[in-house]
């Protein structure tokens, strides 16, 4: 009987993964509850998820917001498919019975991470084949005014599309620096041959440009910090640092 009740409280659609399915936004699905950052599993699924994500745009650090999702995979195989985000200090997914899916978030540690190279966090887990699943997904958040750096703050995709997408985008990424590093040795060669030092200011500003794309990609905090809560901290400084390497060129 209960279960009867908690299924029914849940006002979110059901998540239908078939050939079509690509990815699914989360922000507007009324499928979320608020709780204490301390409460079990078990008491938080007694509760009726009647919010909309988009709701809790912030919360407290001691604060926790779920949410349950309606997973049906009515194809015969099974598929993997991932949660993404780039705001939540903490993201953990659970089955309907508490059992530990995945999780992940800034505050994660990088080298316990699968996809380490990305302030995003990426989340994969299998949907077994013609079934229907119960996702409970816990969010937590630290910063009280989180920036975003995605167009939806948790979205679910299917992991070979996702993965796809990443290629194109690192193909992109690496065909742009490929260009800055060929300009910064182009520029050093006519440094050292004329020895004028307006070669040497662009060869610092092309340094401090791939520095500031690698910092914003995600790429380098993985050598100095264990995680990516100072993700943007990072950028900021790094962004200062070119804008004053920008001046200093064209000053």
């Amino acid at each position: 009987m209960f279960f009867v009740f908690f299924f029914s409280s849940v006002k979110g659609r059901e998540i239908q993964i078939n050939q079509n399915f690509s990815s699914v936004n989360l922000q507007d699905e009324n499928i979320a509850l608020i709780t204490d950052k301390t409460l079990s599993f078990n008491d938080v699924t007694q509760n009726p998820f009647n919010n909309v994500l988009g709701d809790f745009a912030s919360f407290t650090s001691d604060k926790a917001v779920w949410i349950s999702v309606n997973v049906n995979n009515v194809l015969n195989e099974d598929v993997s498919v991932s949660l993404r985000s780039s705001k939540y200090n903490q993201i953990s997914v659970f089955n309907a019975s508490g059992k530990l899916l995945s999780e992940g978030g800034l505050s994660f540690p990088i080298e316990k991470r699968n996809h380490r190279v990305s302030a995003i966090s990426q989340l994969d887990f299998t949907i077994y084949g013609n079934s229907r699943e119960k996702l409970f997904i816990k969010l937590e958040l630290k910063n009280h005014n989180p920036i975003e750096y995605e167009p939806f703050p948790l979205t679910i995709l299917r992991t070979k599309e996702l993965n796809k997408q990443l290629e194109t985008k690192n193909n992109y990424l690496f065909f742009f620096l490929g260009g800055i590093v060929l300009m910064i040795i182009y520029n050093s060669i006519l440094y050292f041959q004329v020895h004028r030092s307006h070669y040497l200011y662009f060869v610092v500003l092309n340094v401090m440009i791939l520095l500031f794309v690698l910092v914003q990609t995600g790429r380098v905090e993985q050598w100095f910090f264990t995680n990516y809560n100072y993700h943007e901290r990072f950028i900021m400084i790094v962004g200062n640092l070119n804008l004053v390497a920008y001046f200093f060129f064209y000053g």
